[in-house]
């Protein structure tokens, strides 16, 4: 079984999947992804050898990894995937972090189903009280939905520096990637030491979708057996998608809202700006 040695580790809702694909193509790259991994808040393999069955189909590639959005946001992966494999080399992507929480709301209630206040102001509201209710009951509120939490990027950076150090994590922004995505896709392989001249077929995937039946949805969601059996026919999830899961543009954010938030976020980002050494401060301008 080939050893892992390289960690996509997100950020959620950020190009994450775009970004494994098109590594992907590249013939010393081998990636597998999977929602929950095996080092994040709670996993379905039951033993660390199942989890690298994952893996087997590796070959002489010469980085062998996983993609996993929920490492970057719980506080124990970094020093578990440490102790796993202490050599290896971290990828992830920024976005700004007002998108990414809007962007999140939208999966989590109208997609997930996990989400149950449709507004996105009223949930970033409901936030205080859901931290208190998991400090009381753990894990009733999943962590997708305290959107605050999610966005806290330099203590989530942080935490990988310590372990891993700076010269082992590269931190891609998503404005950079989406704008000039031959140029940041050269310096991710440079990064990784491989052939930096192979240019991917570029693609962008996971789009906002919205659901026409949004009970139908919730029945698919919430119905595990029923989800599993129906999900084993070919094409089907194709096919449902174009029936009541369409790609959707999202509803604009409330200006007043956009600018509350990017006065409340500043301090954080301007936190995050010195520790990349990189001014992303634009993020909390109009």
């Amino acid at each position: 079984m080939r050893k892992l040695n390289f960690f996509i580790i997100g950020h959620t809702r950020s190009g994450g999947t775009s970004l494994e694909i098109n590594l992907m193509q590249h013939p010393e790259i081998f990636i597998k992804s999977h929602r929950s991994g095996y080092f994040s808040f709670q996993t379905h393999y039951k033993s660390e050898n199942e989890y690298l069955e994952l893996f087997k189909n590796a070959k002489n590639e010469k980085w062998v990894g996983e993609r996993c959005s929920g490492y970057i946001f719980c506080s124990s992966t970094a020093s578990r995937l440490k102790q796993f494999a202490s050599d290896a080399k971290i990828l992830l992507i920024l976005r700004n972090p007002i998108d990414v929480m809007h962007s999140l709301h939208s999966k989590m209630y109208l997609v997930e189903m996990i989400e149950s206040i449709s507004n996105f102001e009223e949930a970033l509201q409901a936030e205080p009280k859901r931290l208190d209710e998991n400090n009381i009951t753990l894990g009733k509120h999943p962590p997708e939905i305290l959107y605050r939490t999610v966005v806290k990027y330099a203590k989530q950076i942080s935490r990988y520096h310590k372990e891993f150090g700076k010269e082992n994590i590269k931190v891609i922004i998503f404005d950079e990637i989406t704008k000039h995505p031959k140029e940041v896709y050269k310096e991710i392989f440079e990064f990784l030491e491989i052939d930096s001249s192979f240019i991917p077929d570029f693609q962008a995937v996971n789009q906002n979708r919205k659901p026409r039946n949004r009970l139908l949805q919730s029945l698919f969601k919430k119905n595990q057996k029923l989800s599993s059996i129906i999900g084993k026919i070919p094409g089907i999830q194709t096919f449902y998608q174009s029936i009541n899961l369409p790609v959707s543009k999202r509803d604009a954010i409330n200006p007043e809202l956009q600018r509350n938030l990017q006065k409340e976020l500043l301090p954080e980002i301007e936190e995050l700006s010195t520790l990349l050494n990189k001014d992303l401060t634009y993020w909390c301008k109009n």
